[in-house]
């Protein structure tokens, strides 16, 4: 492995100008948080970071690490690991969805270290591109690793504007967008607030929409009492694997929302009215057919597109309470 630079920033201060630096002098760097998906990508050698960013001893930023209450909204830090999210009194009371979510991530021994900013910033899975540099070159090295072509779709050329298929693969994006989440970054420019629905972008290679120097702080979302929603994953084992399909429902007075992860560049997040529909049957119906017109599957994983596409039905449907 080549030689990395490592930093420990201590304080706002010290992150700002380490940012503004290693900016200026145009040097590739990568935030260390958990390092549950970052430590695998430094091995395999797909990151060409010159510099790791040490976040777990940055002071001064409460917000990143506590979780708390206020004005009708949880604040979660993204420094908080997912065994904190779901088990925390708050998210318990308030948003147990997040909870029962966060439980059904990798495995407890990842849980204990993984953070929630993590999760929502995950790099987009490809079976062509999370390989080792050898790997690559025996395959031809694709767009994600700075390579001049797509296995998926050998079609794609450079100014296509979804120029990589890689999948975006966050157990917690999906629910989180059905709770309205918004995220606040920060970086050298200063901070901002983005709702997470307009987060993520089309392209597997950019993803979404955070800036190079920018990081999390923390997501801020409204606590919605009494209203159902569920989340749903397909996957080979019942632990460590990234969601092969994942489905959202959210349920509410008036209005239902769905969000499909695991298929796509980006989750899909769809909102109906009830009054629009004469019952649920109709509304899930429609919400089904719209969702599989909407997402094209390819052969990038472990179970046949057909069947994923079958599942993304089975999952609205029981997340609806219709089906089993």
């Amino acid at each position: 492995m080549k030689n990395i630079n490592f930093h420990r920033p201590k304080n706002k201060e010290e992150i700002m100008t380490l940012l503004r630096e290693l900016t200026q002098k145009k040097e590739a760097f990568v935030f260390y948080a958990g390092g549950t998906d970052v430590s695998p990508g430094l091995k395999l050698q797909r990151n060409p970071s010159e510099h790791i960013v040490f976040l777990r001893e940055l002071n001064g930023i409460t917000e990143m690490k506590s979780i708390h209450q206020m004005n009708g909204a949880v604040s979660i830090g993204a420094m908080c690991t997912l065994e904190q999210v779901a088990t925390h009194p708050i998210i318990l009371a308030k948003l147990k969805c997040g909870a029962t979510t966060a439980q059904k991530v990798a495995s407890p021994q990842i849980r204990n270290k993984a953070t929630i900013g993590g999760n929502v910033l995950v790099d987009n899975r490809c079976v062509f591109y999370n390989q080792s540099s050898l790997n690559q070159n025996v395959h031809g090295v694709c767009f994600k690793a700075s390579g001049g072509l797509c296995h998926l779709v050998p079609s794609a050329k450079p100014g296509d504007e979804t120029l990589c298929r890689a999948r975006s693969v966050s157990d917690l994006v999906p629910v989180l967008m059905i709770l309205n989440a918004t995220l606040h970054v920060m970086g050298p420019k200063g901070a901002r607030k983005i709702f997470m629905r307009e987060f993520y972008l089309e392209d597997g290679i950019s993803r979404n929409s955070l800036a190079d120097d920018e990081f999390l702080t923390h997501l801020e979302i409204p606590v919605t009492l009494g209203d159902r929603i569920s989340y749903q994953k397909l996957r080979i084992r019942e632990a460590i694997d990234f969601p092969s399909v994942g489905v959202a429902v959210g349920e509410f007075e008036d209005t239902v929302s769905i969000c499909v992860s695991g298929v796509d560049t980006h989750p899909h997040f769809w909102n109906y009215n009830k009054k629009d529909f004469s019952s649920l049957e109709l509304l899930t119906e429609k919400a089904i057919a719209i969702a599989t017109k909407n997402i094209s599957i390819l052969k990038q994983d472990f179970f046949p597109p057909n069947y994923r596409k079958k599942m993304i039905a089975v999952y609205i449907k029981r997340g609806m309470g219709l089906g089993k």
